[in-house]
């Protein structure tokens, strides 16, 4: 009754309150609501913001063009005159749990007015009026803008934030190395490049992390520093198809995995293998090697040989059976495989796997993972680069033993670059 009369005393003040009115319009290549991003920035849309009336004039939009990306302010047209509910069921958690709207993104709101940020490319005067070209949008086409602001990285973003939490100097150069290590050198020529612009700056962005990591001090989980927006980027390591949901509880939304900094473009996905095999190049017997090995490998098709449960098959028929029981909805039985049902009649569904929790109180419960979620792990093990590289490596040895007196301060980074790259090729040279 309280929830109601408060609802009434909202509905009978609304005739006093603010009127939007639509500045704009923005053109896009989504007729309906179906195929729409989640969330802006997901996806690489273009799309058109076209002013009405006297609002494109030249000198409302002077100056936007200085600006990278703009906040727009929009109407949820779809759902306008439709109820609201307090609590909602947000896809990316499966539908299988309520949280509350102002907790969500749900177009089902008191005021159905939606937040997105958009890349700016192009400010076009088309005939007298201005058009803003955008990229990033997750709007239907023909929804209605209400306000544009500029999005202003000092005052939007969050500039105390750590880019990665628990990684240290050694730890964030090792994986950089792993990702570019063939591009700083060259082995059929022995031509190395650790003097070079780009190597400094990693040994520079490596410098802006910890020399160590205090583990014992630590009371805060890193999920609960993203949410507070004190930690930015997660590095996820993905074992089984449950792992991508947990990042999307992470980021209270579609996760979008970006990989690290490569220096010739690729995606920086890492393939890690707990064990790994090799033919030298030197072999006079490639066929019988691979042989081998294939049929050493082959043996992951039974399950009796002792192969760890951890991580994904190497074998394609293997993994896409994994792929399809992933996502299988499976029900309680008996001892005699007779379904256990709950107070209404219905058959019990497993869980997803079980639940991780932190000492801090964040928790998650994994269910069955959705279709677009195994593609999704599927597509990343794809592009994904196999690497081998550890703190064992020589050439990270010398790298990280020339680095730390950068790192403390008592050398500049051309002084131990220029060391680097003369010790790495004298090694590469002695072993090429």
């Amino acid at each position: 009754m309280e929830r109601n009369r408060q609802m009434e005393e909202g509905s009978a003040k609304e005739e006093n309150g603010l009127r939007l009115k639509t500045i704009a319009y923005i053109h896009t290549d989504f007729p309906s609501k179906f195929g729409i991003p989640r969330q802006s920035g997901l996806a690489d849309t273009r799309a058109e913001i076209v002013f009405e009336g006297g609002y494109g004039n030249q000198d409302a939009c002077k100056g936007i063009e200085e600006y990278s990306h703009l906040w727009l302010i929009w109407g949820f047209t779809e759902v306008m005159g439709k109820s609201w509910s307090p609590t909602v069921r947000p896809p990316r958690l499966g539908g299988n749990k309520r949280v509350g709207v102002f907790a969500s993104r749900s177009p089902f709101r008191p005021n159905p007015v939606g937040l997105s940020c958009v890349a700016l490319e192009r400010v076009e005067n088309r005939a007298g009026r201005i058009v803003l070209h955008v990229r990033g949008a997750d709007l239907m086409d023909g929804t209605p803008i209400y306000d544009i602001k500029p999005y202003i990285p000092y005052a939007d973003a969050h500039p105390d934030a750590l880019l990665f939490d628990s990684k240290t100097k050694d730890v964030i150069m090792m994986t950089l190395m792993a990702y570019n290590a063939d591009y700083f050198i060259d082995w059929s020529t022995g031509e190395c490049r650790f003097d070079s612009e780009e190597f400094k700056d990693i040994l520079n962005f490596a410098n802006r992390f910890p020399e160590e990591y205090d583990w014992e001090k630590e009371d805060v989980s890193t999920p609960n520093k993203i949410q507070k927006g004190q930690v930015l980027l997660y590095e996820e390591n993905i074992y089984d198809f449950n792992e991508l949901q947990m990042c999307n509880e992470i980021f209270q939304g579609d996760a979008s995995y970006i990989g690290y900094p490569t220096m010739d473009g690729s995606v920086g996905c890492m393939l890690s293998a707990s064990q790994a095999y090799a033919i030298t190049s030197k072999s006079g017997h490639k066929d019988g090697a691979w042989e081998f090995i294939e049929g050493f490998l082959t043996k992951e098709e039974n399950p009796d040989r002792g192969f760890s449960s951890i991580g994904f098959p190497t074998m394609k028929s293997k993994l896409n059976a994994m792929a399809a029981d992933a996502v299988e909805v499976k029900y309680y039985t008996d001892e005699n495989g007779e379904l256990y049902y709950d107070e209404n009649g219905e058959p019990i569904p497993m869980g997803g796997g079980g639940e991780i929790s932190y000492e801090d109180g964040w928790s998650y419960e994994y269910r069955i993972p959705t279709q677009e979620e195994v593609d999704l792990a599927l597509s990343l093990m794809e592009i994904a680069k196999p690497v081998s590289y550890s703190q064992g490596d020589e050439v990270l040895n010398i790298i990280n033993e020339e680095a730390a007196p950068f790192y403390k301060g008592q050398k500049s980074v051309d002084e131990v670059a220029s060391v680097i790259q003369s010790r790495i090729k004298i090694y590469v040279g002695e072993n090429k």
